[in-house]
């Protein structure tokens, strides 16, 4: 009996000393494996730049879907945080014509017009944003009443848009012969 309790103990050490030794192999080959995924520092910045970038596209595609939905309110939130986040984004100009669409469906004229002239001045005058919002610009200014305020703006010109509007505006201040030329 003595010697069935000796060989146990002996038994019991072997086992105190070989759990360990698995427990050991078994976080080594852990740590061998996980060890393969950590990225260096430039991939973890692709990476983020990457998942930013689609951030910033489902950002603007929310505006959007808000403004064809209605949600003009939301639609000026969501617009001013996208000009908080990316500030020195290239579509700032297009942003701030979202903002300036959303706030004329609200009829806050005076906002919208803010932004369209913020629009108008980051752009070229040749380009089609510039035209946009020229267009809506006077288009408010049509809206409030003020007749000879978009004659003003308009000027002489061949663009057909613009003569539609400048006829609209002289029909409306009661200036019906001026008016019917423009559409001749």
């Amino acid at each position: 009996r003595i010697l069935y309790l000796s060989i146990l103990k002996g038994e019991d050490r072997l086992n105190m000393f070989t759990k360990p030794r698995i427990i050991i192999v078994l976080l080594y080959s852990i740590c061998i494996t996980y060890s393969q995924n950590y990225r260096n520092v430039d991939e973890i910045k692709d990476d983020w730049l990457e998942h930013t970038k689609f951030q910033q596209q489902e950002l603007l595609s929310f505006c959007d879907f808000l403004i064809d939905e209605g949600h003009y309110e939301r639609c000026v939130v969501a617009s001013f945080r996208y000009l908080f986040l990316y500030p020195a984004d290239p579509l700032t100009p297009n942003v701030y014509y979202k903002i300036a669409r959303s706030y004329e469906e609200q009829e806050k004229f005076e906002l919208a017009s803010e932004y369209f002239q913020k629009v108008m001045g980051e752009v070229k005058p040749n380009t089609s944003e510039f035209r946009a919002a020229r267009y809506r610009l006077i288009y408010i200014t049509l809206m409030e009443g003020n007749f000879d305020t978009v004659s003003t703006m308009i000027g002489t010109t061949e663009d057909p848009y613009l003569i539609t509007l400048d006829g609209f505006a002289k029909f409306n201040s009661i200036d019906f012969k001026t008016g019917k030329t423009r559409f001749e």
